[in-house]
């Protein structure tokens, strides 16, 4: 019987690194869909996150297959099927269908003209298209929770951060930076590099304004 030795390079250490860190970060939406199934009900739990997250998903799982980068490639399919389980059990517990079949709708007819784009169109054009894509929905995506900076700085506290999934981002990106240097790759490289210190920028936070510190008066009921 013959034996195949197989080595890992620093790169494949790197990447399987970062496949690992991106599967923590993936997992954090499964906290919110457990409320949703705990409460039978979505509440004001907005269904577009998710929609993001599986069209990144779609995006960086068929870029990856495309230049054939296998890490990137593992840890997007498993970024895809989480992102489509968490929407399957908000739809089954969305109480406003309608609007739900709308965003849907939009998403799916979106991602198909994209995919029809890519089978069609020149190969070294498709890969630019994508990655210009993914890079932009991953900034997007990643810089979302700022939008709350104004609630954070006027009460003082992190308590509407998610300190667990900046950790994990923080070095998914840091991680995915650096490996999409190594690969020569700017469209890992640069929305990873810049998601990177966005959570720098957030974690920096917690340092300024400490989650149990609040200006908020609990003994007054908040409107």
């Amino acid at each position: 019987m013959i034996l195949y030795k197989y080595e890992l390079s620093h790169l494949d250490l790197l990447t399987w690194s970062a496949v690992c860190a991106s599967i923590i970060c993936y997992c954090a939406s499964s906290r919110t869909c457990l409320n949703i199934i705990r409460n039978k009900s979505t509440g004001d739990v907005p269904l577009f996150p998710f929609i993001a997250s599986l069209y990144s998903g779609v995006i960086w799982l068929k870029y990856s297959l495309m230049v054939n980068s296998v890490q990137y490639a593992v840890a997007n399919f498993i970024n895809t099927v989480l992102q489509a389980s968490y929407i399957v059990i908000y739809h089954g517990y969305c109480k406003d269908k309608r609007k739900c079949h709308k965003q849907l709708l939009v998403f799916i007819t979106v991602l198909y003209a994209l995919l029809f784009y890519a089978k069609y169109y020149p190969f070294n054009e498709v890969v630019k298209t994508l990655g210009f894509f993914g890079c932009f929905v991953t900034i997007l995506m990643t810089g979302a929770p700022l939008v709350s900076l104004k609630v954070i700085i006027e009460t003082r506290s992190t308590r509407i951060l998610d300190f667990g999934f900046i950790i994990a981002s923080f070095f998914s990106n840091l991680l995915w930076t650096l490996a999409g240097y190594y690969m020569s790759d700017i469209n890992i490289s640069l929305p990873n590099g810049v998601a990177f210190f966005l959570a720098v920028f957030q974690l920096s936070l917690f340092v300024v304004y400490p989650s149990n510190n609040s200006r908020i008066n609990t003994s007054e009921p908040m409107v």
